[in-house]
This record gives structure tokens, sequence and C-alpha cells, in this order.
């Protein structure tokens, strides 16, 4: 039936319809209503500067992520554990047994001895990287890891014991020793994969996320520190644990091992104490107020810590830190009183 040939009412009936149509077409969806979609390249270099010129204290900030459907939605900050040279997985123990609200965070673990990876089998939420070393540059380097023990092994360090480590700095006497491996019975020797630490952390982690970085890497740790703070990595880096190896034939000189951690603490970052295989870290207690009933007389005694092996206080004294670096301080002065 054509529009003309309808009754009167009906014909009105069906403009009345038009109308109201086409002014709820336009209250919603008129010019003055549109929203504009940003090109996604645009969005990917603003959020480029943002994240540029960002700093942490900015973290209250919730950041957006694109969704499979192309929608933004919010992104809560995430924590990481990132656990460079993991051994027997003890690190990764001592921080799912004894870190606060441990449960909350993804850990990424790197070991360099393929022979290790089932000690990381019963942690859940836990991204073994094994065999994989951490470095300054990405490429293939060579692992030397101890040989496993039997009973005509021999001492190592001058005692009867499994050492448990590797390095990719070995001594040339060590390197040499095909059949016993030198001092340290460095005889499993392999190729491996070595990844650049300081980009891993930008492109796998956020500034606005809480990140917690462990090094113990037998001297691998200035070559990584200093890429860190060349690259400005530690706006990504919220805390900081460690050891220094000094005795490692790295390369370095005593200066430069020197300037590197002066550079560390000029920027605002220590490296605090991390011991995995005798279960502590420097602010343990911090983390773990002893509990004291303000009613109670006296003051909690010294807490004496007798775990690990019993060759530990031997190998590594209390003051093995402080006179490693007063030993770096008194060969700087020599290099300095020879080079006037």
């Amino acid at each position: 039936m054509g529009f003309w040939r309808m009754k009167t009412p009906l014909r009105v009936s069906f403009l009345l319809i038009g109308f109201l149509a086409g002014s709820l077409f336009t209250t919603f969806y008129g010019p003055g209503s549109y929203v504009q979609i940003q090109p996604l390249q645009s969005i990917k270099s603003q959020v480029h500067v943002y994240q540029e010129n960002r700093h942490k204290v900015y973290r209250h900030i919730n950041p957006v992520s694109v969704s499979k459907h192309g929608t933004l939605t919010p992104s809560e900050p995430k924590k990481y554990f990132i656990d460079c040279g993991g051994n027997t997985a003890s690190s990764v123990r001592l921080f799912k047994d004894t870190y606060p609200n441990s449960s909350e965070y993804i850990i990424h673990s790197f070991e360099i001895d393929d022979r290790l990876k089932p000690f990381y089998a019963p942690y859940r939420n836990t991204e073994a990287h094994c065999p994989v070393a951490v470095s300054q540059r990405n490429g293939n380097v060579t692992a030397y890891s101890e040989d496993v023990w039997s009973p005509d092994k021999g001492p190592i360090l001058g005692y009867d014991q499994q050492w448990g480590g590797g390095t990719l700095y070995a001594f040339n006497d060590e390197k040499n020793d095909i059949e016993s491996g030198g001092s340290r019975k460095l005889t499993y020797r392999k190729t491996i994969p070595a990844m650049d630490l300081s980009s891993w952390i930008q492109k796998n982690t956020r500034i606005e996320d809480y990140v917690v970085l462990k090094m113990d890497v037998e001297g691998a740790e200035y070559g990584i520190l200093k890429k860190m703070m060349d690259d400005g990595t530690f706006r990504w880096i919220d805390k900081l644990y460690g050891e220094y190896h000094d005795w490692q034939p790295t390369g370095y000189t005593w200066l430069e091992k020197f300037r590197i951690r002066e550079r560390l603490k000029s920027s605002g970052f220590g490296m605090m104490n991390w011991e995995g295989e005798i279960l502590d870290y420097e602010d343990f207690e911090k983390l773990h107020p002893p509990f004291r009933d303000i009613t109670a007389l006296g003051m909690a005694g010294k807490v004496i810590n007798k775990c690990g092996s019993p060759m530990m206080a031997k190998w590594f004294p209390a003051s093995h830190a402080s006179k490693s670096y007063s030993l770096m301080l008194s060969e700087i002065g020599k290099t300095i009183s020879i080079s006037a």
C-alpha cells in the first residue's frame, strides 16, 4: 500500500513515529555527542611519552590496557619478584615462606645450571628460566658449574662439600683444568643463552608495578647494574637485594667497580644483602618486627642464626662484605697514588 493511499489518521501516525525516532537518534548520536576514537598509533605514542616522564610517585593512577575486543580497561599494578641466580630455588623458597604477601607476587627465576630446574617444580606462580644467564647484553655464553658430588670428588675450597654454584667467570686455571675444574670443581660446562636483564625488565614489567629484584650472579652484577643505570631501568625497580662478588675475574678494575657502586648509591639505591643459602636477607627483622608485649619486663635478646651449612661461617664471615669493600678502597688508593 502506498503512503498517499493510506487513510489520513494512519499517515499522521507514521509521521509522528518517524519524527520521534529521528529526535531520539539525534539526541544520542548527533554531531554534538560524538566520541572521538584516537588511532592506535596515537595512543601508543602518548603512552610512551607518559611512561618516559612519569615517576613512581604517581602509582595511585591506574593504567589502562587494551582488551582483545579493542576496548580500554583499567589494569591494576602487579607485583614481581625477579630472582637472578636461582640455584636450587632457595631464594624462591625463602621469598614464598617469609616475604610479606608473597602469594601476590609473580616470580621469575633465572639460573644457568639446567640440572637444577627440577627444584622449581613444587612452586606455583613461578617461572623458571633455566638455563638462562642474566647479563648486560643478549647472546650466548659459557656457563661453568660445579660437578655432582661423589665420595672421591675431593674438597672444594678446602672442605668436603657441595658448593652448588655456577658462574660465567672462571679463572684461567679453572678453564684449562677440564678434568677436575680447578678449586671450585667447575667441570660441567655448557653454552647457554644470555639475556639483557635491563631490557627484559622494561619489556615485561611496568613502572607502576612493584618490582623486587634480587641478584646473586657471581660477578655479573657489575655489568648489569651499569647497563640498568645507563638505561634508566631503576625507575622500574622498587627494591634491590643481592651480593657483590669482587673476587670474580670479571675484567672490571677495582676503580671501575667502585665507581659503579658509588653511582648506584648516588641514584638513591643500595643493594641490600640477600643470602638464600642461609635463609636470610638484610631487612628481615624490619619486615617481621619481633613481637614483645609492652607490659613484659626486659627486651628481646640476640637471635643467633644457625641455618645453613656449618662451613658457611668460615666461607662468608659477617665481616666478609665490609672487608671486601675495604680492600677495594685500599686498592683504589694505591691506584690513585701511582697515577699521581
